[in-house]
């Protein structure tokens, strides 16, 4: 999922806390090789319809493959390179190219220098040969300032053409995430990285268009565009119970009441791979939330009878940190606004040793928090 589904610069990030995030192979084959064609029946042109749920064929044009309706559900272990490929070709480099407006009626991949160079700017190589995803030139069409991307969206409309253009993207992506939904659903052993690369970028093109749709209607409050529908979850299984992220969040510390938390939340599959690279402060004591789970973090430093915070049983030593809630009221009825003062000792192991209240002043420095829940 490299460069996609990414998390802030590593400066974000505590000492030594910074994820680790897997790149995403290139697993297409040159027979597989995106060819320009029309988005919708390339897996006609392939060859391979029995991939495609016969309540996704009618509505799209997707003609049978002959011969095709002999094939069963396939067990990946013996066609996993297969399906993994043809994925891949569709649903990463041909969404790109048809959302880039590059493919055609007609194949003609090998014979347009455009379509060749814009699919080899998706794929890096490193010093081994080994080649990768990368979304670079997505994102950099798309990097802000959007002015220019608007103004060619502004043409569209212009041209009357913008509105077509809006429901063909949303037919586009609806079907890619009903395949890739249906696939899913079907097949269970996904290489983890290869299918959410396909999902991540449906994620970001529909936000993307989102964003570039507001953008132009704040331009031209007058055009009359309609809003497509767009599907705005992609994440899928992404966090499901049991599976690889899960278990790498554990071993990284967190608690099974958080990661339902996270699995719970009505949110995109980006800021939900986001949350999953989190590393907490101190990933060696994991087997703290070992007696946790999915509803309840036995660890949970709030005594819900007086909502106060209290330390857990296997503190010793520890003083109580408290906020002096009556400086609090003191400061608010004097028509000024506090702020807190956190001490921390010096040193690798620092610690925060005191919290006291200050009133806001022109010459104090503060960062604002927001008591919402993400």
């Amino acid at each position: 999922m490299d460069k996609l589904l990414a998390v802030p610069d590593n400066a974000a990030f505590p000492p030594g806390q910074a994820p680790t995030v897997p790149r995403t192979p290139c697993v297409c084959r040159p027979e597989d090789r995106w060819d320009g064609g029309p988005f919708f029946t390339y897996a006609t042109r392939r060859g391979r319809t029995d991939i495609v749920a016969e309540w996704l064929r009618e509505p799209h044009g997707i003609p049978d493959t002959p011969g095709s309706s002999t094939k069963k559900s396939w067990v990946l272990s013996g066609e996993g390179a297969d399906l993994h490929s043809l994925l891949q070709s569709w649903f990463f480099f041909g969404l790109a190219a048809e959302f880039f407006d590059l493919n055609r009626p007609q194949p003609w991949g090998a014979a347009d220098p455009k379509l060749a160079r814009f699919l080899g700017d998706l794929i890096s190589v490193d010093a081994d040969g080994r080649t990768y995803l990368d979304a670079s030139p997505i994102l950099q069409k798309f990097s802000e300032p959007w002015e220019a991307v608007v103004q060619d969206w502004l043409q569209l409309a212009d041209d009357g053409t913008l509105q077509h253009r809006l429901e063909h993207w949303a037919r586009v992506l609806r079907f890619t995430y009903n395949m890739l939904s249906n696939l899913l659903s079907r097949f269970s052993s996904f290489d983890h990285a290869v299918f959410y690369s396909c999902c991540a970028l449906g994620d970001y093109l529909v936000s993307a268009i989102q964003i570039l749709l507001h953008q132009v209607q704040i331009a031209r409050p007058r055009i009359p565009l309609r809003r497509p529908k767009l599907d705005p979850i992609w994440k899928m299984r992404y966090l499901h119970p049991g599976g690889d992220v899960e278990r790498r969040m554990l071993a990284d510390g967190w608690c099974l009441a958080d990661i339902q938390r996270i699995r719970d939340m009505n949110v995109g599959l980006h800021l939900t791979h986001f949350l999953c690279h989190i590393q907490k402060d101190k990933p060696e004591t994991s087997e703290q939330h070992q007696d946790c789970n999915s509803d309840t973090c036995k660890r949970w430093q709030i005594d819900k009878a007086t909502y106060r915070t209290r330390h857990t049983d296997q503190c010793h030593g520890c003083s109580m940190l408290v906020v002096d809630q009556l400086e609090v009221t003191r400061v608010l009825q004097s028509g000024r606004y506090p702020v807190l003062r956190v001490d921390i000792s010096p040193g690798p192991q620092s610690s925060v040793t005191a919290i006291g209240i200050e009133q806001v002043d022109k010459d104090v420095p503060y960062i604002a928090l927001s008591h919402a829940s993400l």
